[in-house]
């Protein structure tokens, strides 16, 4: 890791590579590239400002236009005075067992009139036509929940200044859970394209992604978040698009998703929804390879750890009560022959084989989390026992109120090895 005080306008030249990964601060100028596209950031004294966004694979005409527009938007705190001296910090990532190869850079500002860190985290993957951004907050003291941006308001996690007159703009996302929202009607994808310059602020608050192009060349921008066109999730925000610029909102940021805990009181960063901005040169094939790409950087696949085929329990009888029926001993070894005769890797155990509470409630703590011995005479036994003769490996449900010496006393006894916590927010 390197950290370099940023003093605005004295910066020494100041290089760092990754294979094809370059990184360096002249003064205040700071250049990120590799060989499909580079950026180059402005480091002002309280935001950044993006200067040059170029795809070499496609034209070396920059997709921003030079401008004063930060490259975030928070009003909210603007009354509070100007952040003190940013600090850029540069990490290189290399065999991780979990993450690809990456070149991580954060600007951070400090804030002392709010007692707030602010930072901004580039991250860029060798030998990949995009980059990931991402906001991020860390607070010392409690602040109001009217501080929170909100998902549609003019707190925007990226802005880019960008001449749109002869764009082509194409949203797309995805819809959810045909468990409970969708019927056989529903369709799986929604998409809508506009073209032109916009005429007026168009809001894109359906979609997860929103492809802009002009001739052969196209720029997507994606929004890491759980929104889809069914579901606005937590914070999802909107691509916002004007005559002359592009901006994204929703944070995942809200007070109620806290539940009254003070934001000083959180360990570490509050993280915001990251945006991906993606390059790609042709049709349609090439958008999909383009975030298929990215997504596998992002997102790495090893067929040891990721690569099986799993069924569940749940929704086996329909939703509900139903569901938690199916989760009984001779339902379950029924399953596990199924899964060995169509091979299947793993069964996984949902809701309804633990003892009841009280009262049926999901997320109750009223539980002694044991097998039902009404559901499992056996407990745990009979099952390790036909999982091993069938060759058909376990999983098992808990919700996240879960005692953790609970959880393991049955990961062990029934030799599961795959879990399922669910109602979890795990603040990442």
């Amino acid at each position: 890791m390197t950290i370099w005080p940023v003093d605005v306008g004295i910066q020494p030249c100041t290089d760092k590579c990754l294979g094809d990964i370059s990184v360096s601060c002249h003064g205040d100028r700071l250049t990120m590239s590799n060989r499909h596209f580079q950026m180059d950031v402005l480091i002002d004294e309280s935001s950044l400002i993006v200067q040059k966004l170029v795809h070499h694979d496609a034209t070396d005409e920059s997709w921003v236009t030079h401008s004063q527009l930060p490259v975030w938007s928070l009003p909210q705190f603007q009354a509070f005075g100007a952040p003190g001296e940013p600090e850029l910090d540069v990490q290189t990532i290399c065999d991780h067992p979990l993450l690809t190869d990456q070149m991580v850079v954060s600007v951070t500002y400090y804030l002392s009139s709010l007692q707030m860190r602010l930072r901004y985290q580039f991250t860029l993957y060798p030998n990949v036509a995009g980059l990931r951004t991402q906001l991020k907050f860390q607070f010392e003291t409690a602040h109001d929940p009217e501080h929170i941006p909100s998902w549609l308001g003019d707190s925007l996690s990226l802005q880019l200044a960008m001449n749109l007159e002869y764009s082509r703009r194409l949203g797309v996302g995805f819809y959810n859970d045909t468990q409970h929202r969708n019927s056989r009607l529903t369709p799986i994808r929604r998409a809508m394209q506009m073209a032109g310059m916009p005429d007026a602020l168009e809001i894109w608050d359906w979609n997860n992604i929103l492809y802009i192009e002009r001739h052969n060349a196209g720029l997507a921008i994606v929004k890491e978040s759980h929104k889809t066109v069914n579901q606005n999730g937590i914070d999802g925000g909107a691509f916002l698009v004007e005559k002359n610029q592009l901006g994204v909102s929703g944070f995942g940021l809200c007070s109620n998703h806290y539940q009254g805990t003070a934001w000083h009181d959180l360990p570490g960063w509050r993280e915001t929804w990251a945006n991906w901005l993606v390059f790609y040169r042709g049709d349609q094939s090439a958008r999909q390879l383009a975030i298929k790409q990215f997504d596998r950087a992002r997102y790495p696949f090893k067929p040891q750890r990721d690569a099986i085929v799993m069924s569940n329990t749940w929704g086996s009888r329909g939703s509900g009560e139903r569901s938690r029926q199916a989760a009984d001993q001779a339902n379950v070894l029924r399953e596990i022959d199924s899964a060995a005769d169509l091979g299947i890797d793993l069964v996984q155990i949902d809701d309804g084989w633990q003892c009841e509470p009280a009262a049926i409630d999901p997320t109750s703590i009223d539980r002694d989390w044991l097998p039902n011995p009404e559901k499992w005479p056996d407990g745990w036994q009979a099952l390790v026992s036909h999982a091993q003769a069938k060759g058909v490996r376990l999983g098992l449900w808990f919700n996240s109120h879960v005692d953790v010496q609970k959880m393991l006393s049955n990961l062990d006894a029934g030799g599961f090895v795959r879990f399922k916590l669910d109602f979890a927010n795990c603040q990442t």
